[in-house]
C-alpha cells in the first residue's frame, strides 16, 4: 500500500494493494483492498471495498474529495466520482457520477449536490490538485458558501444527504 501526504488511517484499518491520495481519511474498522483512494476522500467507519468474487480480484476507485458513510460495501469493479456523497449503509453496485448523493441497497442516485454547469467547472478546475488557502478566492467556493447549497467544507449536514 502507499499512503499520501497527511493521511490519516486510524485503529483496525486494513489497507492492501491500495494507493490512499493526499489527505485521505480512512479513521476505523474499515478494509480497503485493491484501490484507489483520490485526495482528501474520507471513508467511514465498517466500509469495506468488496474486491473478490471467488475466482477475481477487482479494483476500486474513489474519487477525489467523496465521502463514504458508515458500514457502506463496494462492490468492485466501482468508480466512486470525484466529491460523490455515498450515504450510510450503502451497497454500491454501479458506478457513481462525480458530485452524486446515493443511498441504498443497492445503491442508487438520489440527487446531484451541484447544478451541471458548477459540476463541470469543479471537475475542470481540478480543486484537489490546491492547498486549501489557494482556493479562498475562487468565486465557486465563494458563492457555495454563501448560498448555502448543501455542502461546505468540514461540515455535512443531513439535510445534503436526502
Amino acid at each position: 500500500a502507499r499512503l499520501g501526504e497527511k493521511t490519516k488511517v486510524g485503529n483496525f484499518v486494513e489497507i492492501k494493494k491500495a494507493v490512499i491520495g493526499p489527505g485521505a481519511k480512512a479513521n476505523h474498522l474499515s478494509y480497503i483492498g485493491d484501490a484507489v483512494v483520490g485526495a482528501g476522500a474520507n471513508i467511514g467507519a465498517g466500509t469495506i471495498t468488496c474486491n473478490y468474487d471467488g475466482f477475481l480480484k477487482y479494483r476500486t476507485v474513489i474519487g477525489n474529495g467523496a465521502f463514504v458513510g458508515s458500514n457502506s460495501a463496494l462492490v468492485a469493479p466501482v468508480t466512486i466520482g470525484d466529491g460523490a456523497i455515498i450515504g450510510a449503509h450503502a451497497v454500491v453496485t454501479h458506478d457513481v457520477p462525480p458530485y452524486a448523493v446515493v443511498t441504498g441497497n443497492p445503491a442508487v442516485v438520489r440527487r446531484y449536490r451541484f447544478a451541471p454547469e458548477l459540476v463541470a467547472r469543479l471537475l475542470a478546475a481540478q480543486w484537489w490538485r490546491f492547498a486549501p488557502w489557494q482556493l479562498a478566492g475562487i468565486e465557486a467556493i465563494e458563492r457555495l458558501g454563501r448560498e448555502g447549497e448543501g455542502y461546505l467544507p468540514g461540515k455535512l449536514l443531513p439535510a445534503t444527504m436526502l
